[in-house]
């Protein structure tokens, strides 16, 4: 996929974008991002509050046209909806362990919900708020097919997770491994991961 640059960085120095102007790229970049998705691309998870946040300073004093047609001009009192967001925190996503003990990466908590708890993003709108606003962790998902014919496309946020224990060793290790990968993806994972040889 392209990855999706802007030259109006406000982290490098450059100009800031207003939020209107940020609002129409991200929507652009969105749907041509969605027009195009496939199995295989990358969503991220962000954490709803910040997406609400972004999205209340994106639609602040927005004019809309009210029945009688005149002009109505919302949020233009709100103080906190002008404000823009600080960087990108997704550490309410995840949970808080030490990443050099698990080798199985970053693990998001069992029980988020989409709309409630974070929003889907495709991996372009990512880039660019990435480099808008830093901040993270990235937390990446593919999409797989799903449904019976296997047309249907789905973001796979909760791949499967395994636990691996050799025998009589007692060497164990957890990783993540995706509904679609094959057996043999599998096998070559786990030797790598247990530190055997591949192929055996």
């Amino acid at each position: 996929m392209t990855e999706v640059r802007v030259a109006c960085n406000s982290s490098s120095g450059g100009a800031q974008l207003t939020p209107e102007e940020e609002r129409v790229l991200i929507r652009d970049i969105a749907i041509t991002s969605e027009s195009k998705s496939k199995e295989g691309d990358s969503f991220y998870l962000i954490t709803q509050r910040w997406w609400q946040h972004w999205i209340d300073y994106v639609n602040q004093d927005q004019t809309y046209v009210t029945n009688d047609g005149s002009f109505m001009l919302e949020n233009c009192d709100t103080v906190s909806s002008s404000k823009r967001p600080a960087s990108i925190d997704n550490s309410d996503l995840i949970y808080d362990v030490n990443l050099e003990e698990s080798n199985a990466g970053i693990e998001i908590h069992d029980t988020l919900l989409e709309g409630r708890d974070y929003v889907l993003l495709p991996q372009e709108v990512w880039n660019q708020f990435y480099s808008w606003y830093g901040g993270g962790p990235a937390l990446a998902r593919k999409v797989i097919s799903s449904g019976l014919s296997q047309t249907e496309f789905a973001v796979e946020v909760y791949p499967l997770h395994l636990q691996l224990l050799v025998m009589p060793k007692g060497d164990r290790c957890a990783m993540r491994i995706s509904k679609k990968e094959t057996i043999g993806e599998l096998h070559k994972r786990a030797c790598m991961h247990l530190g055997l040889l591949w192929p055996p």
